[in-house]
């Protein structure tokens, strides 16, 4: 007689399964089993002995008032066979059809609602028949499944006798409860709380089991039997050495110390255990560090003690689970040595076991071992959805390489061997690294003049915007040409030439378009001056690049004066007709290998630095502009960005070689968001800006429709993410969007990502694969290549490659060094200082920084440079920049006492521009160091509270006190004074769009230029009008009115 299984709780191992999925929503475990010649009525027979003598396979799962977890609730009502028919006809369908079935019983389905187990007959017709065994994995794992086809096959071969076992399941989950108990007081040791998560491909989320895909090798009979060799000779179990190779390969992916669950089949722990069925895989976690000098052989001792020692005396994980707050559900990755399914070799003639499948191995990544006798088996189950199927099989290829490498050099320390896999170097290096190669493409000049022939009347620029009386609104290619030819022809007057510098201080405006054609088409490189920099980091900037001029418009030319340089004026208005006197003879276009523009970026020394682009560099870039983007003939694209970045070059230059129009946004352009009004006025085949610029402008929508007349949306100068486009894939599902990846030393973007249609997957979105003609290495300290998903420091070669920083030889040959792997000589490669790795299916992901540098808003920021004019403050005596929370932060020891911070937001916004003014402030006694004698930038306490310089006024009248709310939320402070000034609390431009459109949502009227003519609190109080109207008495007024631009915005 067996004990009364009426009502029972739960195993230990089906307590862990319901902890991992909600309502134990679990993938039913499921065996495939093909029968010839098969006697229905017998068959019954024996399933329902089998059942009879086996009670969890009359068990199913009930919830019970007051308790967490359900318990096993017996039947008495034997298990049927079940019957079905297929309706093909042909031997395909049929295949078709039982695939089909075979999904549907692994969906995973509630153990409550859905807990009994089931034998299905098919029958195919003839001899030949199907049998599914399925079960919930509540009570039934794989090898579970294979001892419930033997015993059914045995009982049918008898004659429909079935064969208790020694022990029920409900006796053995009492017996490891018992045992359980007896552990817990002491055994309880894991810090789950504090171990890393493992990495793999995105960020781990939801539950641990859900069905899973499956990829398989075969090891050779030669790499089995050193794997014996070596665990006989360390004196391991069976196992050892590929859970060694499989933990040091997760360690080259993710942390060193990323938890690694181990599973045991516990049918292992006693004999009388062995063919029953149920649920017995038993998880435990061992502590398997291994430091990467460790020999493989010794490693291999290390975790066999470790694991002894954990089977004999640690609890088991299922029980960590309840204890732990459920921090081990989001363990990434298991290991399991098992045995081959029992039943594949002793099944009766005419019964083959062709699969079975159970979710039985936790982990959301799992290596089961399979002992096939002369092979053993390597199987990786995953989740699709966190490790994509081409990155499982690159997974599964590097765990094969490197077990057989280890096992043929046990010797052979840890971090020297190779677990890329088979050609996997080769791979990296010839195939992924490079985009196609081709002949040198033509220069900017030459397409430029190729295009003014074609077409001469085509528009090629307008304004958007409102414009003065008597200002034009557009010119044609011929007018720019014209324009451009005259001022080129006078800059060779004035003995500019090759490899002369000419600065242009317009600002975004027309004249800056004909300032940049005439000074390539003169054979000089132009330098980009920013209108918003401060004039000491304008002047540092004309220091390092020497120009030979400097050109302005009549609007900026007394400013550029006042910088101590020689000014040429840009005057559009008398361009046409004074070139129409001018020579008709086109000027000959630079040399390839000459400097087409220097930007310059903020610089490690404390002064900028100046990356020399050359015109080949950037024709390469234009030529994928042209194949990649809407920039041709009938295409239209807004010049909306600052003229120092070069996201400028993809709006400004690419339409105009390939036959686009240009819709400038002028600097001096009014209302909430002038980009936004000029989208809503014209729409643009494309649009390229910055994540954040694109996360404000989607706040500003008044709906969820989508701007008009956006045909691709490009985004770069800093990471983006899905969560950003996910409003505007709602919104226009088949909006082109495109992540362009690409420093300013390899000329604007060289690595492309284009999003496929649909919701964007949440977290970072890939950067993707090279552009033709780029080159991309992600290697380690000896400049190898590292494996595919391993993280390693992104370099970049190529034609789009910068000749290096104007000026400075040391810096150059600091950041661009030989390429050991490129097939022509003197190649060079960039090191960005970018982490990422290469993800099989997406390409290029970004990891973030291997060294301090930042990007604030889009722009690239070098903390030295603000630390460098932080202590030319005489108060500052250490300074450490970084980045908290997204705000520019100063940890500050300043031995006199600490300056008000106003002050110190003067001193540096007098010498830098307003995005590297840091809007946090730490004082500090000293900066904390580590062993290495550098700052320990991990250490570094939370920024103090902000010190405005000023006495606080709160807000008095309504419209403060709603404003000070608004800018409290947009800014993250815990209060605003009335005469706190907004960008002296951290505010920008982008910020400065939120402003007014919560303004607008709280009742107040104001435009973004109010905000920079009255940064105060109270001074844009001031200004601020109501916008709901004061009379509630005033007539309706009926009758029809043009939409504004807004509302065009939504309808079209």
């Amino acid at each position: 007689m067996t004990e009364d299984l009426t009502m029972t709780r739960l195993s230990p191992q089906q307590r862990q399964l319901w902890l991992a999925a909600p309502e134990g929503r679990l993938g039913r475990g499921v065996a495939r089993v093909e029968v010839r010649g098969l006697d229905e009525a017998r068959l019954e027979r024996a399933v329902r002995a089998v059942a009879l003598e086996h009670e969890v396979l009359r068990t199913d799962y009930r919830r019970v008032a007051g308790l967490r977890r359900p318990v096993h609730r017996l039947e008495e009502e034997p298990l049927k066979l079940a019957l079905r028919e297929l309706s093909a006809s042909s031997e395909e369908g049929c295949d078709t059809e039982l695939e089909m079935l075979w999904r549907s019983l692994r969906e995973p389905r509630s153990a409550v609602e859905d807990g009994a187990p089931q034998v299905l007959l098919v029958r195919r017709g003839g001899t030949a028949s199907t049998l599914f065994f399925s079960a919930p994995a509540l009570g039934m794992d794989t090898a579970g499944l294979a001892f419930w086809v033997r015993k059914v096959a045995e009982a049918y071969h008898r004659g429909g006798s079935g064969e208790a076992p020694e022990l029920q399941y409900a006796q053995v989950s009492a017996w490891q409860d018992a045992v359980v108990e007896q552990l817990a007081a002491e055994a309880l040791e894991p810090a789950w709380e504090t171990l890393p998560v493992l990495d793999l491909e995105t960020p781990a989320e939801g539950p641990l089991w859900l069905p899973r895909q499956r990829v398989g090798t075969t090891l050779d009979p030669e790499t089995s039997e050193r794997i014996r060799t070596v665990e006989r000779a360390e004196e391991v179990a069976a196992g050892t050495v590929p859970l060694t190779a499989w933990r040091w390969l997760l360690a080259r992916h993710g942390a060193d110390d990323a938890p690694l669950l181990v599973a045991v089949d516990g049918r292992s722990f006693a004999d009388e255990l062995g063919g029953a069925l149920g649920p017995f895989v038993t998880s435990y976690a061992p502590r398997l560090a291994l430091p990467a000098a460790l020999r493989f052989r010794d490693a291999v001792r290390r975790v066999g003690l470790e694991l002894a020692q954990t089977l004999e005396e640690a609890l088991p994980v299922m029980q960590a689970f309840e204890e732990a707050a459920g921090r081990a559900l989001h363990l990434p990755a298991s290991f399991a040595f098992l045995e081959a399914p029992p039943a594949a070799g002793e099944l009766p003639a005419g019964w083959s076991l062709d699969l079975a499948e159970a979710d039985d191995l936790p982990g959301r990544c799992a290596l089961r071992v399979l002992d096939r006798g002369a092979n053993l088996e390597l199987v990786l189950e995953h989740r699709a959805d966190l490790l994509p199927p081409a990155a499982a099989q690159c997974l599964l290829a590097q765990m094969a390489a490197l077990v057989s490498r280890a096992v043929a050099a046990p010797d052979s320390r840890l971090v020297e061997l190779d677990h890329r896999g088979v050609g996997e170097r080769r791979h990296l290096l010839e195939d992924l690294a490079a985009g196609a190669s081709r002949p040198p493409a033509p220069t900017v000049v030459e397409l430029w003049h190729r295009r003014v022939a074609k077409s001469p009347d085509s528009v090629a620029l307008e304004r958007v915007g409102a414009m003065a009386a008597g200002e034009a609104g557009s010119w044609t290619y011929s007018d720019l040409a014209l324009g451009a030819r005259r001022l080129a022809a006078r800059l060779r007057a004035l003995g500019v030439g090759t490899e002369d510098r000419v600065g242009i201080y317009t600002g975004r405006c027309a004249e800056l378009v004909v300032a940049v054609l005439a000074v390539l088409e003169a054979g000089a490189a132009y330098v980009p001056l920013g209108l918003g920099d401060p004039p000491a980091r304008t002047r540092r900037i004309l220091t390092a690049a020497a120009p030979r001029l400097v050109l302005a418009t009549e609007r900026t030319a007394h400013r550029a004066a006042e910088l101590g340089i020689a000014v040429e004026t840009v005057d559009l208005a008398t361009a046409a007709g004074a070139a129409a006197g001018a020579s008709e003879t086109r000027l000959e276009g630079p040399p390839r290998d000459s400097a087409a523009y220097v930007l310059f970026t903020s610089g490690s020394t404390g002064l900028p630095k100046g990356v020399v682009i050359s015109h080949g560099a950037l024709a390469a870039y234009l030529r994928w502009c042209g194949e990649a983007y809407p920039v041709g003939p009938g295409e239209s694209v807004l010049l909306h960005s600052p003229e120092s970045f070069d996201l400028v070059i993809t709006s400004l230059l690419a339409p105009l070689a390939h036959g686009g129009r240009i819709l400038v946004v002028p600097e001096d352009a009014t209302g909430g968001d002038p980009l936004a009004d000029a989208l809503a006025r014209t729409g643009a085949s494309l649009l390229k800006l910055t994540p954040t610029h694109l996360q404000a402008l989607d706040r500003l929508r008044v709906s969820d429709g989508p701007v008009p007349g956006i045909g691709m949306l490009v985004l770069g100068g800093e990471a983006l993410s899905g969560e950003a486009l996910r409003p505007w894939r709602r919104a226009a599902p088949d909006l082109r969007v495109i992540n362009e990846y690409g420093p300013t030393e390899v000329t604007v973007g060289c690595i492309v990502h284009e999003l496929p249609p649909g919701p964007p997957a949440g977290g970072a979105v890939p950067i993707g694969s090279p552009i033709p003609g780029a080159r991309a290495y992600a290697l380690d300290g000896d400049f190898e290549p590292v494996a595919m998903g391993n993280a390693g420091e992104l370099y970049l070669a190529g034609e789009g490659l910068a000749r290096g920083y104007l000026g400075q030889p040391a810096q150059t040959a600091e950041r661009f060094l030989p390429d050991p792997h490129a097939a022509e000589p003197g190649a060079r490669m960039y090191r960005s200082g970018d982490l990422v790795r290469w993800s099989p299916g997406r390409g290029w992901l970004h990891l973030g920084r291997a060294d301090h540098q930042l990007k604030v808003r889009g722009m690239r920021v070098e903390p030295g440079e603000i630390e460098a004019a932080l202590l030319r403050h005489d108060a500052v005596d250490q300074v450490v920049v970084g980045e908290h929370e997204g705000r520019l932060t100063a940890w500050i020891v300043a031995p006199g006492g600490a300056p008000p911070a106003a002050e110190l937001e003067g001193h540096v916004a007098g010498q830098l521009p307003a995005v590297m003014v840091p809007s946090l402030w730490s004082f500090v006694d000293a900066l904390p160091m580590a062993a290495s004698g550098k700052v320990d930038r991990a250490a570094l306490p939370e920024p103090g509270v902000r010190s405005r310089g000023r006495r606080y006024r709160p807000p008095a009248t309504d419209a403060e006190m709603r404003l000070a709310v608004i800018w409290q939320e947009v800014l993250g402070l815990d209060s605003v004074g009335a005469d706190d000034g907004f960008f002296e609390l951290g505010g920008d431009s982008i910020l400065s769009t939120q402003v007014v459109y919560r303004a607008r949502q709280a009742g107040l009227g104001i435009s973004v230029r109010q905000l920079v003519q009255h940064p105060t609190l109270s001074g844009l109080a001031a200004v601020a009008r109501e916008l709901v109207a004061e009379d509630d008495a005033d007539p309706e007024i009926w009758g029809e009115a043009p939409l504004t631009p807004i509302q065009r915005w939504f309808f079209e």
